[in-house]
């Protein structure tokens, strides 16, 4: 820790410094650690983070001279992926199907999904706890792709075969009510065939519909439809999501993506401007729900890509596997990007914050995975489509098996796990990207500081 003035120069004065670690998720702490003395404002100590999660890292420095130095951050300490193990169970479905898209569904700790059989007319619901199906049949659908619980506890849903007439398909949204059996659908305004779905803060749904080059907008409380046209020619829309703040996001397979003001109905498009950098084939998109990052899945490739909104910045991780198509996106309870891989048996991962990837081997032959998403616990769910199956991966750290000169011998024999974590790991990335979190200068009120540096810590967030 090196105490500065405001021009650069090490403060003089700073006769001891201390640490304070809490752990946020979890209330503990904090845990006060005295550093030692190097040379003139700088001191060293020796930490160990004993869970994963959001810790609040305070450091204080005490002057003899006049006010104290204090600096704050938090930051989300996590292993590395190396350091993760994970385990795979498997669901099968009771008959044959063709499982598509799983949903979460928090309420009901269960995991819906629709069925891609034609004249199925169906959707699976996974009771978690208990790994159970039951079978929920639509009188009107005739087939079911994209699920979405909503907050009443309806599911809307997508047929891309319902609407049929007159011989054109405009497919149909759908909406089933799992208490009374009842639902209802609603023939899409536009011919075309409608891919993303996702409900704004205020419980619009927004499709995208391909060919058409249109994204709609249903309301159910006057159940009209609203139309708006994408500015690029053929865009080919694809998956649309909706991110903390309300605005809606998705990707164009013609090599861009798109938000849409939920109240104007704007349309706005991205792609890197860089000829060294260009999206290859856009499929799916994954607002990260802490921060202004959109990922997005190039198809053909074969990465991922992270938009920062807030910055308008590009950065395109590398290929995890070379031979992999990246498809649908969630996120794990450590903050790490996990995506299907569709044509090959896997799935990856990787740590948004240092670009590491890995993969999760499916033992399932032809599985076809294109969508996952996770629950509440931070375990992923899958839906093998041509293994008829729902799965789930359990990550867990691996606990550190040597221990340091630091007391981590002891520590271990009073019961605490120390798992492989780094400070350097946890705060590094942000130094690195050019967010640097000084915070070590004179200060007539500690409370103005923190204050200060909480404003800046929340611009590292995004």
């Amino acid at each position: 820790m090196s105490f500065l003035n405001q021009d650069g120069s090490s403060a003089a004065g700073i006769g001891s410094a201390t640490i304070k670690l809490t752990q946020i998720d979890k209330g503990i702490g904090p845990i006060a650690i005295e550093a030692k003395k190097q040379s003139e404002g700088v001191f060293s100590a020796d930490a160990a983070f004993s869970l994963p999660g959001n810790w609040n890292i305070e450091i204080e420095g005490v002057s003899t001279q006049g006010s104290n130095m204090l600096g704050s951050l938090e930051a989300n300490v996590k292993p590395e992926l190396s350091n993760l193990e994970f385990k795979i169970d498997q669901y099968k479905t009771p008959v044959k199907s063709q499982p598509y898209y799983p949903a979460f569904d928090a309420t009901r700790q269960s995991i819906w999904v629709g069925d891609q059989v034609l004249g199925s007319s169906r959707i699976w619901q996974l009771n978690i706890a208990t790994g159970n199906y039951t079978l929920h049949k639509i009188s009107n659908a005739v087939l079911v792709t994209n699920v979405m619980p909503a907050p009443d506890g309806r599911l809307w849903y997508i047929d891309p075969i319902g609407g049929s007439g007159g011989g054109s398909n405009k497919g149909a949204l759908g909406v089933y009510n799992p208490e009374d059996n009842s639902s209802r659908q609603f023939v899409m305004p536009v011919g075309g065939i409608p891919r993303g779905l996702t409900m704004d803060h205020n419980g619009n749904l927004w499709i995208t519909i391909d060919l058409a080059n249109k994204v709609t907008k249903f309301e159910p409380s006057s159940e009209k439809f609203s139309l708006f046209d994408i500015p690029t020619p053929d865009a080919g829309p694809a998956e649309i999501a909706s991110d903390s703040s309300g605005v809606m996001w998705f990707a164009e397979a013609a090599g861009k993506i798109a938000k849409i003001d939920p109240d104007s109905g704007k349309i706005t498009e991205y792609a890197p401007n860089s000829e060294l950098q260009t999206f290859d084939e856009p499929t799916a998109i994954f607002p990260d729900p802490k921060s202004s990052n959109i990922y997005i899945s190039e198809h053909t490739g074969h990465t991922i890509t992270v938009f920062n909104s807030l910055l308008g910045t590009f950065r395109q991780y590398p290929p995890v596997n070379e031979d992999g198509l990246p498809f649908g996106m969630t996120m794990d309870g450590y903050g790490n990007l996990w995506f299907a891989e569709h044509t090959i048996d896997r799935l990856g991962v990787i740590d948004p914050r240092t670009g590491e990837g890995s993969e999760a081997k499916v033992p399932i032959a032809g599985s076809t995975i294109q969508w996952i998403t996770s629950d509440d616990k931070g375990k992923i769910w899958f839906a093998a489509q041509n293994g008829a199956t729902l799965g789930s991966i359990t990550i867990t750290a691996k606990p550190s098996t040597t221990p340091s000169d630091t007391g981590q011998s002891s520590k271990a024999a009073a019961g605490i796990l120390q798992l492989p974590f780094s400070f350097t790991n946890a705060v590094g990335p942000a130094i690195a990207a050019g967010i640097v979190m000084s915070a070590l200068a004179y200060s007539k009120s500690t409370v103005d500081l923190k204050r200060n540096i909480r404003a800046a810590l929340r611009l590292d967030r995004h």
